[in-house]
């Protein structure tokens, strides 16, 4: 079932229009006449072709704007009526499943408690009946050795029908559990100074272009080449 519903979508066409391919062909085919600047005469030749070229480049772009405002508003109008839409439902989501984690997890948390018990108590057991078996060992008679003996084999049968291990409930049709652990970071510093892995480090281009370009700037930085150059900036 579609929730949401549009109409004629399909029936917009884009396109170049031949004037403007023929226009860009002609200032292209230009561009590549240009193979070096060296002299007044290629320097000139260089400027008015990258002025042309930069026209071509900002009115495609002022018309790409232009054209795809309806198709920007469109799809912000979509994303609207599907947020509102969902909004309620996610909210019941997020609450119901609040209230089912806290469940699975107590349950867990029982579970464990009676698996620690469980193990304990046949740590207990096995102790008993290691004593049992040292008793028999040292009995000075038969029928101590004996009661010894038999005061093991109920112990070990005891051990063997008592579970080592607490299955989990079977969670409801349509839910799994999954138990995990979760983090908060409190000091970023601290935890990168133990675990860089955990981070991802990417280079803040605007400002590293800012700091190495202010007067007197220290262009010595360990990890970095820092050199000069033109940049030339093309008016259309």
């Amino acid at each position: 079932m579609s929730i949401l519903e549009i109409s004629k979508l399909d029936d917009a066409l884009v396109w170049s229009n031949d004037t403007a391919v023929a226009s860009r062909d002609e200032v292209v085919d230009e561009a590549k006449l240009v193979l070096r600047v060296d002299s007044d005469a290629t320097r000139s030749m260089a400027a008015e072709v990258l002025r042309k070229l930069k026209k071509i480049e900002k009115e495609t772009e002022d018309s790409r704007k232009e054209i795809g405002k309806p198709v920007l508003k469109l799809a912000k109008k979509i994303n609207e009526i599907a947020d509102e839409h969902t909004k309620p439902v996610v909210a019941e989501l997020v609450r119901i499943k609040k209230l089912v984690d806290d469940d699975a997890w107590k349950q867990e948390q029982a579970r464990r408690a009676k698996e620690a018990e469980a193990r304990a108590e046949q740590i207990r057991l096995e102790r008993e009946r290691q004593d049992a078996i040292a008793a028999a060992r040292k009995a000075e008679t038969d029928e101590a050795k004996n009661k010894a003996l038999e005061h093991a084999r109920s112990i070990k049968e005891v051990q063997q029908s008592l579970p080592v291990e607490v299955a989990p409930k079977a969670a409801p049709v349509g839910i799994s559990k999954e138990f995990k652990f979760f983090y908060e970071i409190i000091d970023p510093a601290k935890v990168y100074a133990a675990r860089p892995d955990f981070f991802e480090l990417s280079p803040r281009a605007r400002v590293i272009d800012t700091t190495i370009n202010i007067p007197g700037a220290n262009h010595e930085i360990p990890g970095m080449r820092i050199f000069e150059g033109a940049k030339t900036g093309v008016r259309a």
